[in-house]
């Protein structure tokens, strides 16, 4: 039994009548030790100061439970409860819109890994 596949044919592209895209501008991600506000906040006015727009992550840590309770072992090696985490990143993204010019966007993502060493809580 033979197997037959149609492939289309399409037209070979002309790249010089299309620009090249441009590629988003870095933006600073964060390993974060702490979920203090006036941090968190600090960090989101700089990133509006100078008009960042893309994917920020802040970084929290690997992710964990405490007495029933989730949350993460932050890079600080402390458990953190995941409304610590959530109220953090909006401190963040408070700070950002304080700051950053009008229209201006910003994603964030709040981030945690599989980090786990010898010694780790």
């Amino acid at each position: 039994m033979a197997l037959a596949a149609v492939v289309p044919f399409l037209p070979p592209i002309d790249h010089a009548l299309s620009p090249p895209a441009l590629a988003p501008a870095p933006t600073r991600s964060y390993y974060e030790k702490t979920t203090n506000w006036k941090v968190l906040y600090g960090q989101g006015v700089r990133a509006g100061r100078v008009a960042s727009q893309g994917l920020v992550i802040l970084q929290f840590g690997r992710p964990a439970q405490a007495h029933g309770v989730l949350g993460t072992i932050s890079f600080g090696g402390h458990f953190v409860r995941l409304a610590s985490v959530e109220a953090a990143a909006e401190s963040y993204i408070a700070g950002y819109f304080a700051t950053a010019p009008a229209g201006m966007t910003l994603d964030v993502a709040i981030g945690t890994n599989n980090s786990c060493s010898a010694g780790s809580l």
